[in-house]
């Protein structure tokens, strides 16, 4: 009998994670790169110590680059193989969402937490991004399950493997730091608070929390050289997060549940989990006191709202008190409590029949925010489909001038590189004076750089080249496109969703 029910778990296990996989593969490259993945990939292909260094001077740790760096060393760096990464991380996180819901509450909440995550939108769109927020809902779940399990066990290697994989959560994240300190409120009131805790206990835990520290200093003061210099002369990296507002903040959390329409029911449902634990505890339905052995219900929805809190609110009261830091997805992080305090209300709904019905509900509502909010906006053009056009229509003595921010450049040589446009000598970047380094950097790589006043020297261009093909993203260079077409009549004009134009002028 126990092996028929094992083999039962382990059946529908494996249809979660196949169903997760499915999800996640499903037109992962309908879209080219954006702007941060070829942040990513430009970062993954420099040396291991490159990256150390790139990173300290970014505000993101190394982890994920190093890990991008030696999986792209194994399958290329194609959109398909640097984005499966992600989803490698993405599956293991509903693995592993199962496991810390069998540790916490039970078998039943464990499996409908893990459908949830499978089929959460959240989840499924940074599983298809080369960014490192799959990594980091990985090793939070991961930190949170062994942290639990030496709790519950006591056991040495547990602590030993809590320690790790927090320690591989800060090097990934910034964010991490706000899920380590919610374990740690959690752990410190269990021994002031919820008793079953020894001397013995305290020191081991006080011995991992040392080695955490220590292993974290190398890039502890990484960031804090970071903080103290993004509000001088590296304010770009963040300065183009906004001030939240309360509606930003029912955003994040709409995210969470995986849409606007799923929120209502998902708080109904964390609710309906909550409170029935609270009653039945408080006035002890048939149950007895939990032994430390034993899934503790109430401090498992203590930790998860401590995990909520401080990944979610925290950041939002800092970013509404000094820096804005707030961002969706830097919240991922706590995803994993979100799906498990919703499952634990699915399994509080009686009748049986009302609770599958209920739990069919939001599987399917969770797949059509999927699929209308994300799947069919995978096919919006860029970068990729610029070059397809250029690579079947440019001639030997066409030129190209490029101009934008230093995102969208990067996304267009990208994909130059990977068609082999930009071995020749005829890419030309616009510098539109912003002049930090990245766009330097860029800049050496063309071999016929066009200066801010090029357009006034247009005939020279023509004397030297065939057609110009002028690439620019967004509004970028409206006054020169202006001004070509009061003099030189286009041949044909190209929207690519949003993100480029691009003007193809006969010979000048």
């Amino acid at each position: 009998m126990f092996i028929q029910e094992r083999q039962q778990r382990v059946l529908i296990l494996l249809g979660i994670l196949l169903l997760a996989v499915a999800l996640r593969f499903l037109a992962i490259d309908g879209r080219g790169l954006w702007t941060d993945e070829v942040f990513s990939f430009d970062f993954a292909r420099l040396s291991s110590l490159a990256i150390m260094t790139a990173a300290a001077n970014d505000v993101h740790p190394p982890l994920y680059f190093l890990l991008l760096h030696f999986w792209m060393e194994i399958f290329g760096g194609s959109e398909l193989s640097l984005r499966s990464l992600s989803v490698v991380f993405s599956v293991t996180s509903v693995y592993l969402v199962y496991r810390l819901g069998l540790v916490i509450f039970n078998k039943e909440t464990a499996f409908i937490a893990a459908l949830l995550l499978a089929v959460s939108k959240f989840s499924v769109v940074y599983a298809q991004e080369v960014r490192m927020y799959s990594v980091l809902l990985c090793f939070a779940l991961l930190s949170s399950y062994f942290l639990f399990a030496w709790l519950q066990q006591q056991k040495t290697k547990h602590l030993v493997l809590y320690s790790v994989s927090s320690v591989l959560l800060l090097y990934t994240h910034v964010y991490a730091l706000f899920i380590v300190c919610a374990q740690v409120i959690f752990v410190l009131s269990k021994f002031l608070f919820f008793g079953n805790s020894n001397r013995q206990l305290v020191r081991s835990w006080s011995l991992g929390m040392v080695a955490i520290g220590t292993l974290y200093i190398p890039w502890g003061l990484v960031l804090l050289s970071q903080m103290q210099s993004v509000g001088g002369d590296r304010a770009y990296l963040i300065s183009w997060i906004k001030e939240p507002t309360l509606l930003n903040l029912a955003g994040v959390i709409a995210s969470h549940a995986g849409g606007k329409w799923l929120l209502p029911l998902f708080l109904v449902l964390s609710a309906v989990g909550i409170v029935s634990c609270l009653t039945k505890e408080s006035f002890g339905a048939g149950t007895s006191r939990l032994r430390l052995t034993e899934p503790d219900i109430l401090k498992g929805i203590y930790f998860l709202c401590l995990v909520i809190v401080f990944s979610v609110i925290v950041p939002f009261i800092i970013s509404k008190m000094r820096s804005p830091v707030f961002m969706d997805r830097y919240t991922i992080g706590a995803l994993f409590a979100f799906c498990l305090l919703a499952a634990l209300g699915l399994t509080r709904i009686r009748p049986k029949y009302f609770k599958i019905g209920v739990v069919t509900l939001v599987v399917m509502m969770s797949l059509y925010s999927w699929y209308s909010n994300h799947y069919l906006k995978r096919r919006l053009e860029g970068a990729r489909e610029v070059i397809a056009q250029l690579t079947q229509q440019f001639a030997p003595n066409d030129i190209v001038v490029l101009c934008g921010g230093v995102g969208r450049i990067k996304e267009f040589m990208y994909y130059a590189d990977k068609a082999g446009l930009s071995e020749k000598p005829l890419i030309s970047i616009l510098d539109d004076g912003t002049g930090h380094q990245q766009r330097q950097e860029i800049l050496k790589r063309g071999a016929y750089k066009v200066s801010a006043g090029w357009i006034s020297n247009i005939e020279e261009l023509g004397e030297e080249y065939g057609r110009l093909w002028l690439v620019s993203a967004g509004d970028h260079c409206s006054t020169e496109r202006a001004t070509l077409e009061r003099e030189h009549a286009a041949a044909q004009i190209m929207e690519y969703g949003g993100k480029f134009v691009v003007s193809t002028y006969p010979a000048l």
